[in-house]
């Protein structure tokens, strides 16, 4: 494979895996919200969410991105100290999820309110950190780093970089590893919750043309959103809503879906506003921390 299309497949792996950590924070986020009411439910799912964090991104994904960090500091000399800090967060990133992951442990056998509230806590804190990185790499690393490293960089990179082979995300996984996941990843795109209402949509062909319509706006909101440059976050979560928005329901389970997909999601709109406003006024996105 020539060096130009090498290149293009790493970025490629590495803004995949960014969408694979998107899912994964956008499944924890909203699920951790009935942590409380459904332990039994919920811990199995946020442990197996957590297994992949530190089994395949800590210890595959983010020691790929610092390789690419490492020599993309010498020749950007004005970055220095903003690379050597997205270095430093995925080894705080990596210190945190393994805690939760022994916290989740500890639960699944005996749990009490208070430590179930604590763990929501800690998982939010996680999934807000981890938002915040994601973006920060996507806008301000990948748009710049095949301009900025030479070939001779993308030879020792690519040199150094752990085997792609080796991975086991969850979309190679086919759900060996991560049974749970797989599962709930199958369960959330469209679907037909029989009743009523939706066996008349269902009878009337809408199920099947709401959920043609989802996918279609998803597309092109996808399409849209990556020609300007924006991050896979922005793309799995307007997929996400596109299709939340569009898969016919009885009006109750509507209604439920719709409001956990906007709790979830306005928060995280919010911070993209933020951030773009940021970055319009100031030229450059703000770190924090």
């Amino acid at each position: 494979m020539r060096k130009a299309q090498s290149v293009d497949r790493f970025m490629a792996e590495l803004r995949a895996d960014h969408g694979e950590y998107s899912q994964i924070l956008l499944l924890l986020s909203r699920e951790v919200d009935h942590l409380i009411e459904a332990p039994r439910r919920i811990l199995p799912l946020l442990r197996e969410a957590l297994q992949f964090v530190t089994q395949y991104l800590d210890a595959h994904h983010h020691p790929r991105e610092d390789i690419l960090y490492g020599r993309l500091a010498r020749r950007s000399k004005r970055k220095v100290r903003l690379l050597a800090s997205l270095r430093h967060e995925h080894q705080y990133a990596a210190r945190m999820s393994r805690r939760i992951f022994d916290e989740i442990d500890g639960l699944e056998q005996s749990h009490t309110t208070n430590r179930l509230t604590t763990l929501k806590d800690h998982v939010n804190r996680f999934v807000d950190l981890s938002r915040e990185h994601i973006g920060t790499e996507e806008r301000v690393m990948y748009s710049q780093v095949t301009q900025a490293l030479s070939e001779q960089d993308w030879r020792a990179i690519l040199a150094a970089a752990p085997d792609h082979a080796a991975r086991s995300s969850i979309r190679h996984d086919a759900g060996r590893s991560y049974p749970l996941l797989a599962h709930y990843f199958r369960g959330s795109g469209p679907h037909l919750l029989r009743g009523d209402s939706a066996g008349l949509m269902e009878r009337m062909g809408l199920h099947a043309a709401g959920a043609a319509y989802g996918h279609l706006v998803g597309r092109t909101l996808e399409a849209a959103i990556l020609v300007g440059r924006q991050n896979g976050e922005a793309v799995r979560l307007a997929l996400t809503s596109i299709r939340t928005l569009c898969t016919p329901r009885a009006p109750t389970a509507y209604a439920k879906a719709v409001r956990a997909a906007y709790q979830s999601d306005a928060a995280t709109i919010a911070r993209w506003v933020r951030e773009w406003k940021e970055q319009v006024q100031y030229g450059s996105p703000q770190r924090v921390g």
